[in-house]
């Protein structure tokens, strides 16, 4: 493991062994019919650890966004722009970067969902497994009239 990459932490361990667990779980419900975790009912108790993590996550990205711009870049670099427009961002008005974060990460959770495949591969064609339409052949360009040689058997 010399490649470069840092130890897992406490908090990473736990998170491995959760996912793990809960992809146990899902393979299992599919075999003994117990409900899938979308079918379990939603708690109400969780509600202020999701809005701590989503604070903390938030928090996480306007550390990153504030941190300093690489010296070698150039004065049109994208990413040194953007860090700019952070800073500046946060003197004036630090809670409407956070508000701009908190946008921006929603917005990349509904770009991960758009992403993900909507549809089983096996249920493509519908329900009654029927094949797709066939795909119509383009028109053929007209074909030019056929114009006799200008030297033609009459013209002798």
């Amino acid at each position: 493991m010399d490649d470069g990459a840092k130890p897992p932490s406490a908090i990473g361990g736990l998170l491995d062994a959760l996912s793990d667990w809960r992809q146990a779980r899902e393979a299992d419900a599919a075999v003994t019919g117990l409900p899938r975790a979308a079918q379990w009912p939603e708690l109400p108790a969780l509600t202020g650890v999701h809005a701590l993590a989503g604070a903390l996550r938030n928090r996480e990205h306007i550390r990153r966004a504030l941190a300093p711009a690489p010296a070698d870049t150039g004065p049109l670099n994208s990413r040194a722009l953007v860090l700019r427009m952070f800073r500046l961002m946060h003197a004036q008005s630090p809670d409407y970067l956070r508000h701009f974060t908190a946008y921006v990460d929603a917005l990349a959770a509904l770009q991960a969902l758009q992403q993900r495949p909507a549809v089983p591969a096996d249920a493509a064609y519908g329900s009654a497994g029927t094949r797709p339409a066939r795909k119509r052949a383009k028109p053929r360009p007209a074909r030019k009239a056929v114009r006799p040689p200008a030297g033609g058997p009459d013209a002798g």
